[in-house]
């Protein structure tokens, strides 16, 4: 990775990455050989963006992602006698904490894009989706009932 290729917010976003992580390996504490790892799709080569770089690791590391992403694509690269020193657990973790950076990256875009008022307004909308979702049983049959009562309610004329 070229320094000067990359865009300003790539570069940020490692500086601040190696800073939270204090120049140091996430998984393994180490402080040399440093690479910054990024999300790996088998035989695509994209450029480094805010939007894949997923944190620091040393080369021994790097490489043990890799065993484990290939492990998951069963086999991809050949690596069947491989085993990584990273548990799946604390991989899945260390992905979340990525995905968890791209949606809040891909959110504050949206945000600018769209301008506050109209990005409140989604947020909302969305929100009462999920309610709905997650309530639907109980508000439904509680607006069933509402209205059977308001129609016994209402005068006859």
């Amino acid at each position: 990775m070229e320094w000067h290729k990359l865009e300003n917010r790539t570069q940020q976003l490692l500086i601040e990455l190696a800073r939270e992580q204090k120049f140091q390996c996430y998984f393994c504490s180490r402080r040399t050989g440093l690479v910054f790892d990024h999300e790996h799709h088998p035989g695509v080569r994209s450029k480094q963006t805010i939007y894949n770089i997923r944190g620091l690791l040393c080369q021994t590391c790097n490489s043990h992602i890799s065993y484990l992403e290939q492990e998951n694509l069963r086999g991809y690269k050949n690596f069947e006698n491989a085993e990584s020193r990273i548990s799946p657990t604390a991989f899945e973790e260390y992905k979340y904490q990525f995905e968890l950076r791209v949606l809040a990256l891909g959110e504050t875009e949206l945000e600018r894009e769209l301008g506050q008022l109209r990005y409140s307004r989604r947020r909302l909308f969305l929100g009462m989706i999920e309610d709905w979702k997650e309530f639907k049983g109980r508000r439904q049959s509680h607006y069933f009932r509402w209205a059977k009562l308001k129609r016994r309610l209402r005068p006859i004329s």
